[in-house]
């Protein structure tokens, strides 16, 4: 059996008032975090600027982006065996998202809400959010 490549994608983790904001693709039933696949040539930085523009209709300011670590898990919507190696970003300024192009709906979720409304590897992001936030 071929081993599957990993998935590696960008995330933001956006957490206020211990509530994390999800988007929901379209024809998508699970909530993943804002962010998604790094273009040839492009840092993880800039995709993930591009990204939260793409589907908030939000422009990052860079000074407040800070790097919070990477997760993995089972990726959604992908054959068993594939993963998703996720690399999360924190960010520290004021946004107000709208959601666009390819994104059906944004969710604030409670940390106490998420199993089975958020993917695998969303939750665990959340999980690195709070962890990385309650040690500064």
């Amino acid at each position: 059996m071929a081993v599957l490549p990993e998935l590696h994608r960008v995330a933001l983790i956006y957490i206020v008032r211990h509530k994390m904001l999800s988007v929901r693709a379209h024809n998508r039933q699970l909530f993943y975090c804002p962010g998604g696949q790094m273009e040839a040539n492009e840092s993880r930085l800039d995709a993930l600027i591009r990204e939260v523009r793409e589907e908030l209709s939000v422009r990052l300011d860079r000074t407040a982006i800070r790097w919070f670590g990477t997760v993995q898990a089972q990726a959604d919507a992908r054959p068993r065996g594939q993963t998703v190696v996720m690399h999360c970003y924190g960010y520290g300024g004021l946004m107000d998202p709208i959601a666009s192009n390819e994104i059906a709906e944004i969710k604030w979720v409670r940390r106490d809400a998420y199993p089975g409304l958020l993917a695998d590897a969303s939750a665990l992001a959340f999980d690195l959010g709070l962890r990385v936030a309650g040690s500064e």
